[in-house]
């Protein structure tokens, strides 16, 4: 998918309040998406996320406030997206490689975690603001 805007959307009994299972996303705008029940505001479950952006996107009850479930994120940048739990931004079970992005304001319950992991992240050129760092839970 490339070049697409994903604007209000939400998702009902499911996640991904945009899309749900999807290889790659490229030159992409989400914002104000939201999963009311489940995991990924914008998206749940994508393989590689490039040069898109994700503003103000909400996983309501559970993790990941833009994506829940990626394998690689490049060039992107993720600005007040909240989760109720974990990965204000992201949230993931696997390992994650992420390089040239921001994140700006993303909230996971009452902490700034924009990232939380089950497993290994790897950064590259990663901005955090505020720096609160990655949140591998274990």
């Amino acid at each position: 998918m490339t070049d697409s805007t994903f604007t209000n959307n939400k998702a009902i009994n499911g996640g991904g309040g945009a899309i749900y299972g999807v290889r790659t996303v490229s030159k992409s705008t989400f914002k104000n998406n939201q999963a009311t029940k489940d995991y990924g505001g914008a998206i749940s479950s994508v393989g590689t996320v490039s040069k898109s952006t994700f503003t103000n996107n909400k996983a309501i009850k559970s993790n990941g406030g833009a994506i829940a479930y990626v394998g690689t994120v490049s060039g992107s940048t993720f600005t007040n997206n909240k989760a109720k739990d974990y990965g204000g931004a992201i949230y993931n079970r696997n390992s994650l490689k992420i390089t040239d992005s921001k994140f700006n304001k993303n909230i996971a319950g009452k902490e700034y975690y924009a990232i939380t992991s089950l497993k290994k992240v790897t950064k590259k050129n990663v901005k955090i603001t505020p720096k609160d760092g990655t949140k591998v839970k274990k």
